[in-house]
C-alpha cells in the first residue's frame, strides 16, 4: 500500500518509505517526502517520537477512538443517546495542524 494511503504516518515509516524510494531511483519523490519530514518535525508535537499523522478521512474515527480510549466518551452509550461524531472531530481540528503527504491532508497534533 502506498503510504499516502494509510490511515496514519509515523516518523519512522515515512523515512523507511524514503529508503525504498532511494533504493529504487525514486528521488524526487523521496525529496517530497523528507521536506514532509521536516515539516512535521517542526510543527508536530512529539513526531520525532513517532506521533502518528492522521489522514483527513480517518480523522473522525481516531477523534472518537481516542476519547474513548481516554475515557471522555464512554464506549458503552445506550443507543438512543447520539453524539455528533462529525462536530466533534471538527471542533478537535483546533488542536491539530495540516501537513500534505503527497497530495493528501493529515492532521498531525500542533505544537
Amino acid at each position: 500500500m502506498s503510504i499516502q494511503h494509510q490511515d496514519t504516518i509515523t516518523r519512522t515509516e515515512l523515512v523507511d518509505e524514503v529508503e525504498r524510494l532511494r533504493n529504487e531511483g525514486d528521488d524526487t519523490t523521496a525529496d517530497l517526502l523528507e521536506q514532509v519530514i521536516e515539516e512535521a518535525d517542526s510543527e508536530v508535537v512529539d513526531f520525532k517520537y513517532d506521533e502518528p499523522l492522521i489522514r483527513y478521512s480517518y480523522f473522525t474515527k481516531y477523534c472518537i477512538e481516542l476519547l474513548q480510549d481516554c475515557g471522555d466518551l464512554p464506549s458503552d452509550l445506550p443507543w438512543y443517546i447520539v453524539v455528533d461524531e462529525e462536530a466533534t472531530a471538527e471542533n478537535l481540528k483546533a488542536d491539530y495542524t495540516e501537513i500534505d503527504v503527497l497530495g493528501v491532508t493529515y492532521y498531525g497534533r500542533a505544537g
